[in-house]
């Protein structure tokens, strides 16, 4: 079996082997060129076909021999929270759920949306997107993959859990007037409907497994390379799915699994031969030895402090004192090693940043606001997930709040509990990653929106309601660009929420791992990757 791999830029531990020519750094959410190649999207009324990074329509090169009888094995630190597209509450669900479901669309490294199921797709309205699907692909169940089926999708997700609900919310009515066409018509928040169709919201179920919560618990039922045959609190089995129309995308037989929340223990396994491949930070990496790889660093995430604004964070002045208390780059190298420190939600590769809203740390003043807020001499019980890089970052940020007075406590919760503990109101603090979104009104909206499960405070005030509204509603172009140049500086400015960082996820693996690659948010696209035939 040949099989063709997405570029393959990787570089081995002991730094001998530098990227390839095919090498690229990612940007945080889009581009300036991908917001220009958008903007002709919705002026042309079609996609790029041969857009940089992991899609089905990708230039493939460097044909690789894979074993294709292999098992490739795959550490992560945070476990499937529902295998079912249309309800998972978790959206790192993604990473594992592409390898069995296709989304409408797809986006490459460089932030542009190519074709999946969909083939073309183009605005006839300010209010109507249609989009041409693909003919002749079938789910893994046998159903045949056509227009309807993207509408029982549709319908049945702006149904489903409350983030699709809330992804899809854009869209009034969904038609099939012929086989091969979508017609959906476009209320409010339609200028991030791509980037919504791009990720879970956009994943297409067979209709008969639609409302199978039996089957949808432990299997699947999709038209991507593999099929999800087993799921436990601490595993994933894939096999290659051979009915696929890209089942040549499946670089390896059976796909494994495992998670493990701890760091060491998942580099041990490495070393070991136990895994194959997993996420780790770059000074990990570079310990690793000869023998190892890495894929191109993508720092498309983005960490921030989230405040419950009912305690003491309520003042403004409490948040602005945390905000001067951190020295963002030594914090940055002493836990992730590689990405981009940032004051702002946007970093400085996107045309929305806002070079007037950097600044350095002040702790004296830090130290001032929190006296005079009520923050010091206070407890702050800091939410952070139970994993071990998120512990390291956790540990330094309650030295930053405990250093300008307040008393910190870290609480350690699994990933899937994260969302609902965060609702109780119980923590004064969160430090959340949220992955790179293919929209950047997506993850504004997902960490200030009213209805985002992240924002517990209710409704924005105006100053940042109103731009944030606007960039929902309106499609790439400069004016978006300005919208969300004044909404960063509102978010910046009302400090709700505090960017610490643009992390760069290290994707590594063994030696004899083939088509490494990060995908668009950072995590390791794992359909295209195999091991090496002996």
């Amino acid at each position: 079996m040949t099989f063709k791999p997405p570029r393959d830029s990787t570089t081995t531990a002991d730094g001998t082997h530098p990227l390839g020519p095919g090498a690229k750094r990612g940007h945080g959410w889009l581009s300036a060129v991908s917001l220009i190649a958008a903007a002709a999207i919705l002026l042309t009324g079609c996609s790029a076909s041969k857009a940089p990074g992991p899609s089905n329509s990708a230039e493939l090169e460097a044909n690789a021999q894979m074993d294709p009888s292999a098992t490739f094995v795959w550490a992560g630190p945070t476990p499937l929270a529902l295998a079912d597209p249309h309800n998972t509450p978790q959206p790192t669900d993604l990473q594992f759920l592409r390898l069995a479901y296709d989304t409408l669309l797809t986006v490459g490294t460089d932030g542009s949306f190519t074709p999946q199921l969909a083939e073309k797709w183009e605005f006839t309205g300010p209010s109507t997107l249609t989009m041409t699907v693909r003919q002749g692909v079938e789910f893994s169940d046998g159903e045949p993959f056509d227009a309807e089926a993207v509408v029982a999708n549709i319908e049945s997700a702006k149904q489903a859990g409350p983030q699709q609900k809330a992804s899809l919310a854009a869209i009034t009515s969904v038609e099939a007037p012929d086989p091969s066409t979508v017609v959906f018509s476009l209320g409010e928040k339609r200028g991030a409907i791509l980037g919504e169709l791009a990720s879970l919201a956009g994943m297409m179920i067979s209709p008969k497994a639609i409302g199978n919560d039996n089957l949808l618990a432990s299997g699947s039922a999709g038209t991507g390379p593999y099929v999800l045959t087993s799921v436990s609190p601490d595993a994933l089995s894939f096999k290659r799915s051979e009915t696929s129309w890209v089942k040549d995308q499946a670089g390896a037989a059976l796909l494994k699994v495992k998670i493990v929340p701890d760091q060491q223990s998942r580099l041990n396994q490495l070393k070991s031969g136990e895994i194959d491949a997993t996420n780790t930070d770059l000074k990990s990496f570079t310990a690793l030895g000869p023998g190892f790889q890495k894929a191109a660093a993508a720092d498309f995430g983005q960490i921030a402090l989230l405040f419950n604004r009912d305690g003491v964070f309520k003042s403004g002045d409490a948040r602005r004192a945390v905000d001067l208390a951190i020295d963002r780059a030594p914090l940055l190298k002493a836990t992730y090693g590689e990405g981009e420190p940032n004051t702002q939600l946007f970093p400085k590769s996107h045309p929305a940043f806002v070079p007037e809203l950097e600044h350095g740390p002040d702790v004296d003043q830090a130290k001032q606001l929190a006296a005079s807020s009520g923050l010091a001499g206070t407890t702050v019980r800091i939410l952070v997930y139970n994993v071990s890089t998120q512990l390291a970052l956790a540990e330094a940020v309650a030295g930053i709040v405990g250093n300008i007075g307040a008393k910190p406590e870290i609480v350690p919760v699994e990933a899937v509990r994260a969302s609902q503990e965060w609702s109780g109101k119980t923590y004064d603090l969160r430090i959340q990653y949220s992955a790179g979104h293919p929209d950047p009104g997506m993850l504004l909206n997902s960490l200030v929106g009213e209805s985002s499960a992240l924002n517990i405070n209710g409704a924005p005030p105006a100053s940042i309601a109103d731009p944030l509204a606007e960039a929902l509603n309106t499609p790439p172009s400069d004016e978006r660009t300005e919208t969300l140049r004044a909404l960063a500086k509102a978010i910046a400015e009302d400090a709700t929420v505090l960017s610490l960082m643009h992390p760069a996820l290290q994707v590594v693996g063994r030696d004899n791992v083939v088509g490494l690659s990060p995908y668009q948010n950072g995590y390791a696209y794992l359909r295209s990757v195999g091991l090496a035939a002996k």
